[in-house]
């Protein structure tokens, strides 16, 4: 539903989005499922292909007449692999809709389904042509199908076979290392017993299965035989057709590094800040870009997206909703914030207005200020987990991305940010002897919740820049730690060089601090 409400025209009437989500939910099969939980790891939801079926149907709210699927069954047990390219062979022949995909080792239940197959290798193209007639065009180039063998199993293997040789063919693959004791290093085939129960060397063992890498081909082999066929031609004048142009029949080269290991090298620090970089500006470009609010594809008519606001309220209702489903984050911030509260309340309990007391009072806003600043880090994990459901909805132009950061601040910011020093203060406030007027006690929390919110959001922004959680976890301590050491209370800012001094102006801790201290003692009498 909240795809619909996202992406259909807002011209569209809420019943008329609610009909076209049930529509999609008749389609693939997910009406007993309503109203369950997807779920998340360690927790329990619907099954791996009722998720699969789910993050389609996301997609077929709008209506797409092609839907385009990257391993749909991928990570499925055979059961829900099949039961998801149901769906979607359901999708093409009832609804009509077309359907292409790229699919490993299927079943034969699950090829069958197929209309149309395209066989890849290397890059290249090794046929085309209905799905059925695979089986003897592999026939017609001298690689019958055996009696019993999956078909798709079998077109897989051939054309990985023939990448292998040609590889080897040309030196590209690596070589395992042999020594002299590598003919011993096997075990040797059992011989095998004649009739009467001898040892018979001279009878040769009978193969109980199929071995494809037994059949010598290369690519170049392959290509060259489906370029000669007719499921070839039929391509091309079918391009010449659809484009209106005559298209000259490609040379089909192999790729340079075929057969080569995959690039394994770990990611380098030079790399991370390279990617952090670019996701500056990639965020630059989003901020400025002219589109935003824009217009939503042909398929939608052309008709204008749902507003800001509309974004912001369907956002923020979707992480409300998951803020109250999984509450531990949230309770435990405020279970902490209470245990934090009493403890400053009998460590710091009645302090006076002695230079002692003054030291403990300036102490005890730098502890409240740290406890809140480092406990902010929790968003960058909030975030991690959310970072592929966001990209994954901003590549597909659900929302703008202020409405995003809105709907986040408010609705799972301010009960995480707001509530907690909220509860300190009502518990440390009164037991520690600080100003007891109310318009500095509504300062104290004011200052408390700017400062929380503040730095949330910096720790929500580094979450942004920095794609793995080990790295953002190092920049938000870096920048947390320099900014305590310019806060005011480690290093006099008398002390502090003139170059340097701007880090300070920019510290929220100095800000923070600054600002409750001048509140609790401006009207303080320090006594001797």
């Amino acid at each position: 539903m909240t795809s619909a409400l996202l992406r259909l025209p807002r011209t569209m009437s809420v019943a008329a989005k609610e009909g076209r989500v049930c529509d999609v939910l008749v389609e693939l099969g997910l009406w007993p499922v309503r109203d369950s939980k997807i779920g998340k790891h360690g927790a329990r939801g619907i099954s791996g292909g009722e998720m699969r079926r789910v993050s389609i149907a996301c997609e077929l709210v709008t209506s797409p007449s092609i839907i385009f699927l990257d391993e749909p069954t991928s990570g499925l047990d055979a059961y829900n692999a099949y039961v998801v390219m149901e769906a979607l062979s359901q999708l093409a022949r009832r609804y009509g809709r077309t359907v292409i995909c790229t699919i490993h080792q299927p079943r034969t239940d699950i090829f069958s389904m197929f209309d149309q197959l395209i066989v890849l290798a290397a890059g290249q193209m090794c046929y085309s042509g209905p799905a059925a007639d695979i089986a003897g065009y592999l026939e017609s180039i001298g690689h019958p199908v055996p009696e019993g063998y999956n078909i798709a199993d079998f077109s897989i293997d051939l054309v990985q076979q023939a990448t292998v040789s040609s590889a080897n063919a040309s030196g590209r693959a690596p070589q395992r290392k042999t020594s002299s004791s590598d003919d011993n290093s096997f075990p040797k085939e059992a011989p095998v017993r004649a009739a009467d129960g001898k040892d018979d060397t001279n009878v040769t063992p009978k193969r109980t299965h199929f071995l494809v890498y037994d059949a010598h081909v290369s690519l170049p082999q392959i290509i060259a035989k489906f370029k000669e066929s007719t499921q070839y031609g039929q391509v091309m004048s079918a391009l010449d057709n659809i484009t209106g142009v005559s298209w000259l029949p490609s040379k089909f080269d192999m790729v340079s590094m075929v057969g080569s290991a995959p690039n394994t090298t770990p990611v380098t620090p030079a790399q991370q800040i390279a990617i952090i970089f670019s996701n500056l500006y990639d965020l630059a470009a989003l901020a400025f870009s002219p589109k935003r609010g824009g217009q939503v594809n042909r398929g939608l008519n052309d008709k204008l997206r749902p507003t800001l606001y509309e974004q912001f309220k369907v956002l923020s209702a979707r992480i409300f909703r998951n803020l109250y489903r999984d509450p531990t984050l949230m309770l435990a911030n405020y279970a902490l914030s209470v245990f934090i509260g009493l403890m400053c309340g009998v460590l710091f309990y009645q302090l006076d207005n002695t230079v002692q007391g003054v030291q403990n009072r300036l102490g005890l806003l730098m502890f409240v200020l740290a406890f809140y600043g480092f406990g902010t880090t929790t968003s960058l994990l909030v975030f991690s987990e959310e970072r592929l459901l966001y990209l994954r909805e901003r590549a597909n132009a659900y929302y703008d991305p202020l409405a995003y950061f809105l709907a986040k601040v408010t609705f799972d910011l301010i009960p995480l940010r707001v509530v907690p020093p909220l509860l300190l203060t009502l518990i440390a406030y009164p037991m520690t002897g600080m100003a007891a007027t109310w318009p500095q006690f509504v300062k104290f929390f004011s200052t408390l919740v700017l400062f929380n919110l503040t730095v949330a959001s910096q720790m929500f922004f580094i979450g942004l820049l920095a794609e793995e959680l080990v790295v953002s976890n190092f920049l938000a301590s870096i920048m947390l730690l320099f900014s305590l050491l310019f806060g005011g209370l480690i290093l006099n800012k008398e002390s502090i060089p003139a170059i340097l001094l701007p880090l300070s102006r920019i510290s929220t801790f100095n800000l923070a601090y600054e600002a409750l201290a001048i509140n609790e003692l401006r009207h303080a009498v320090v006594e001797e």
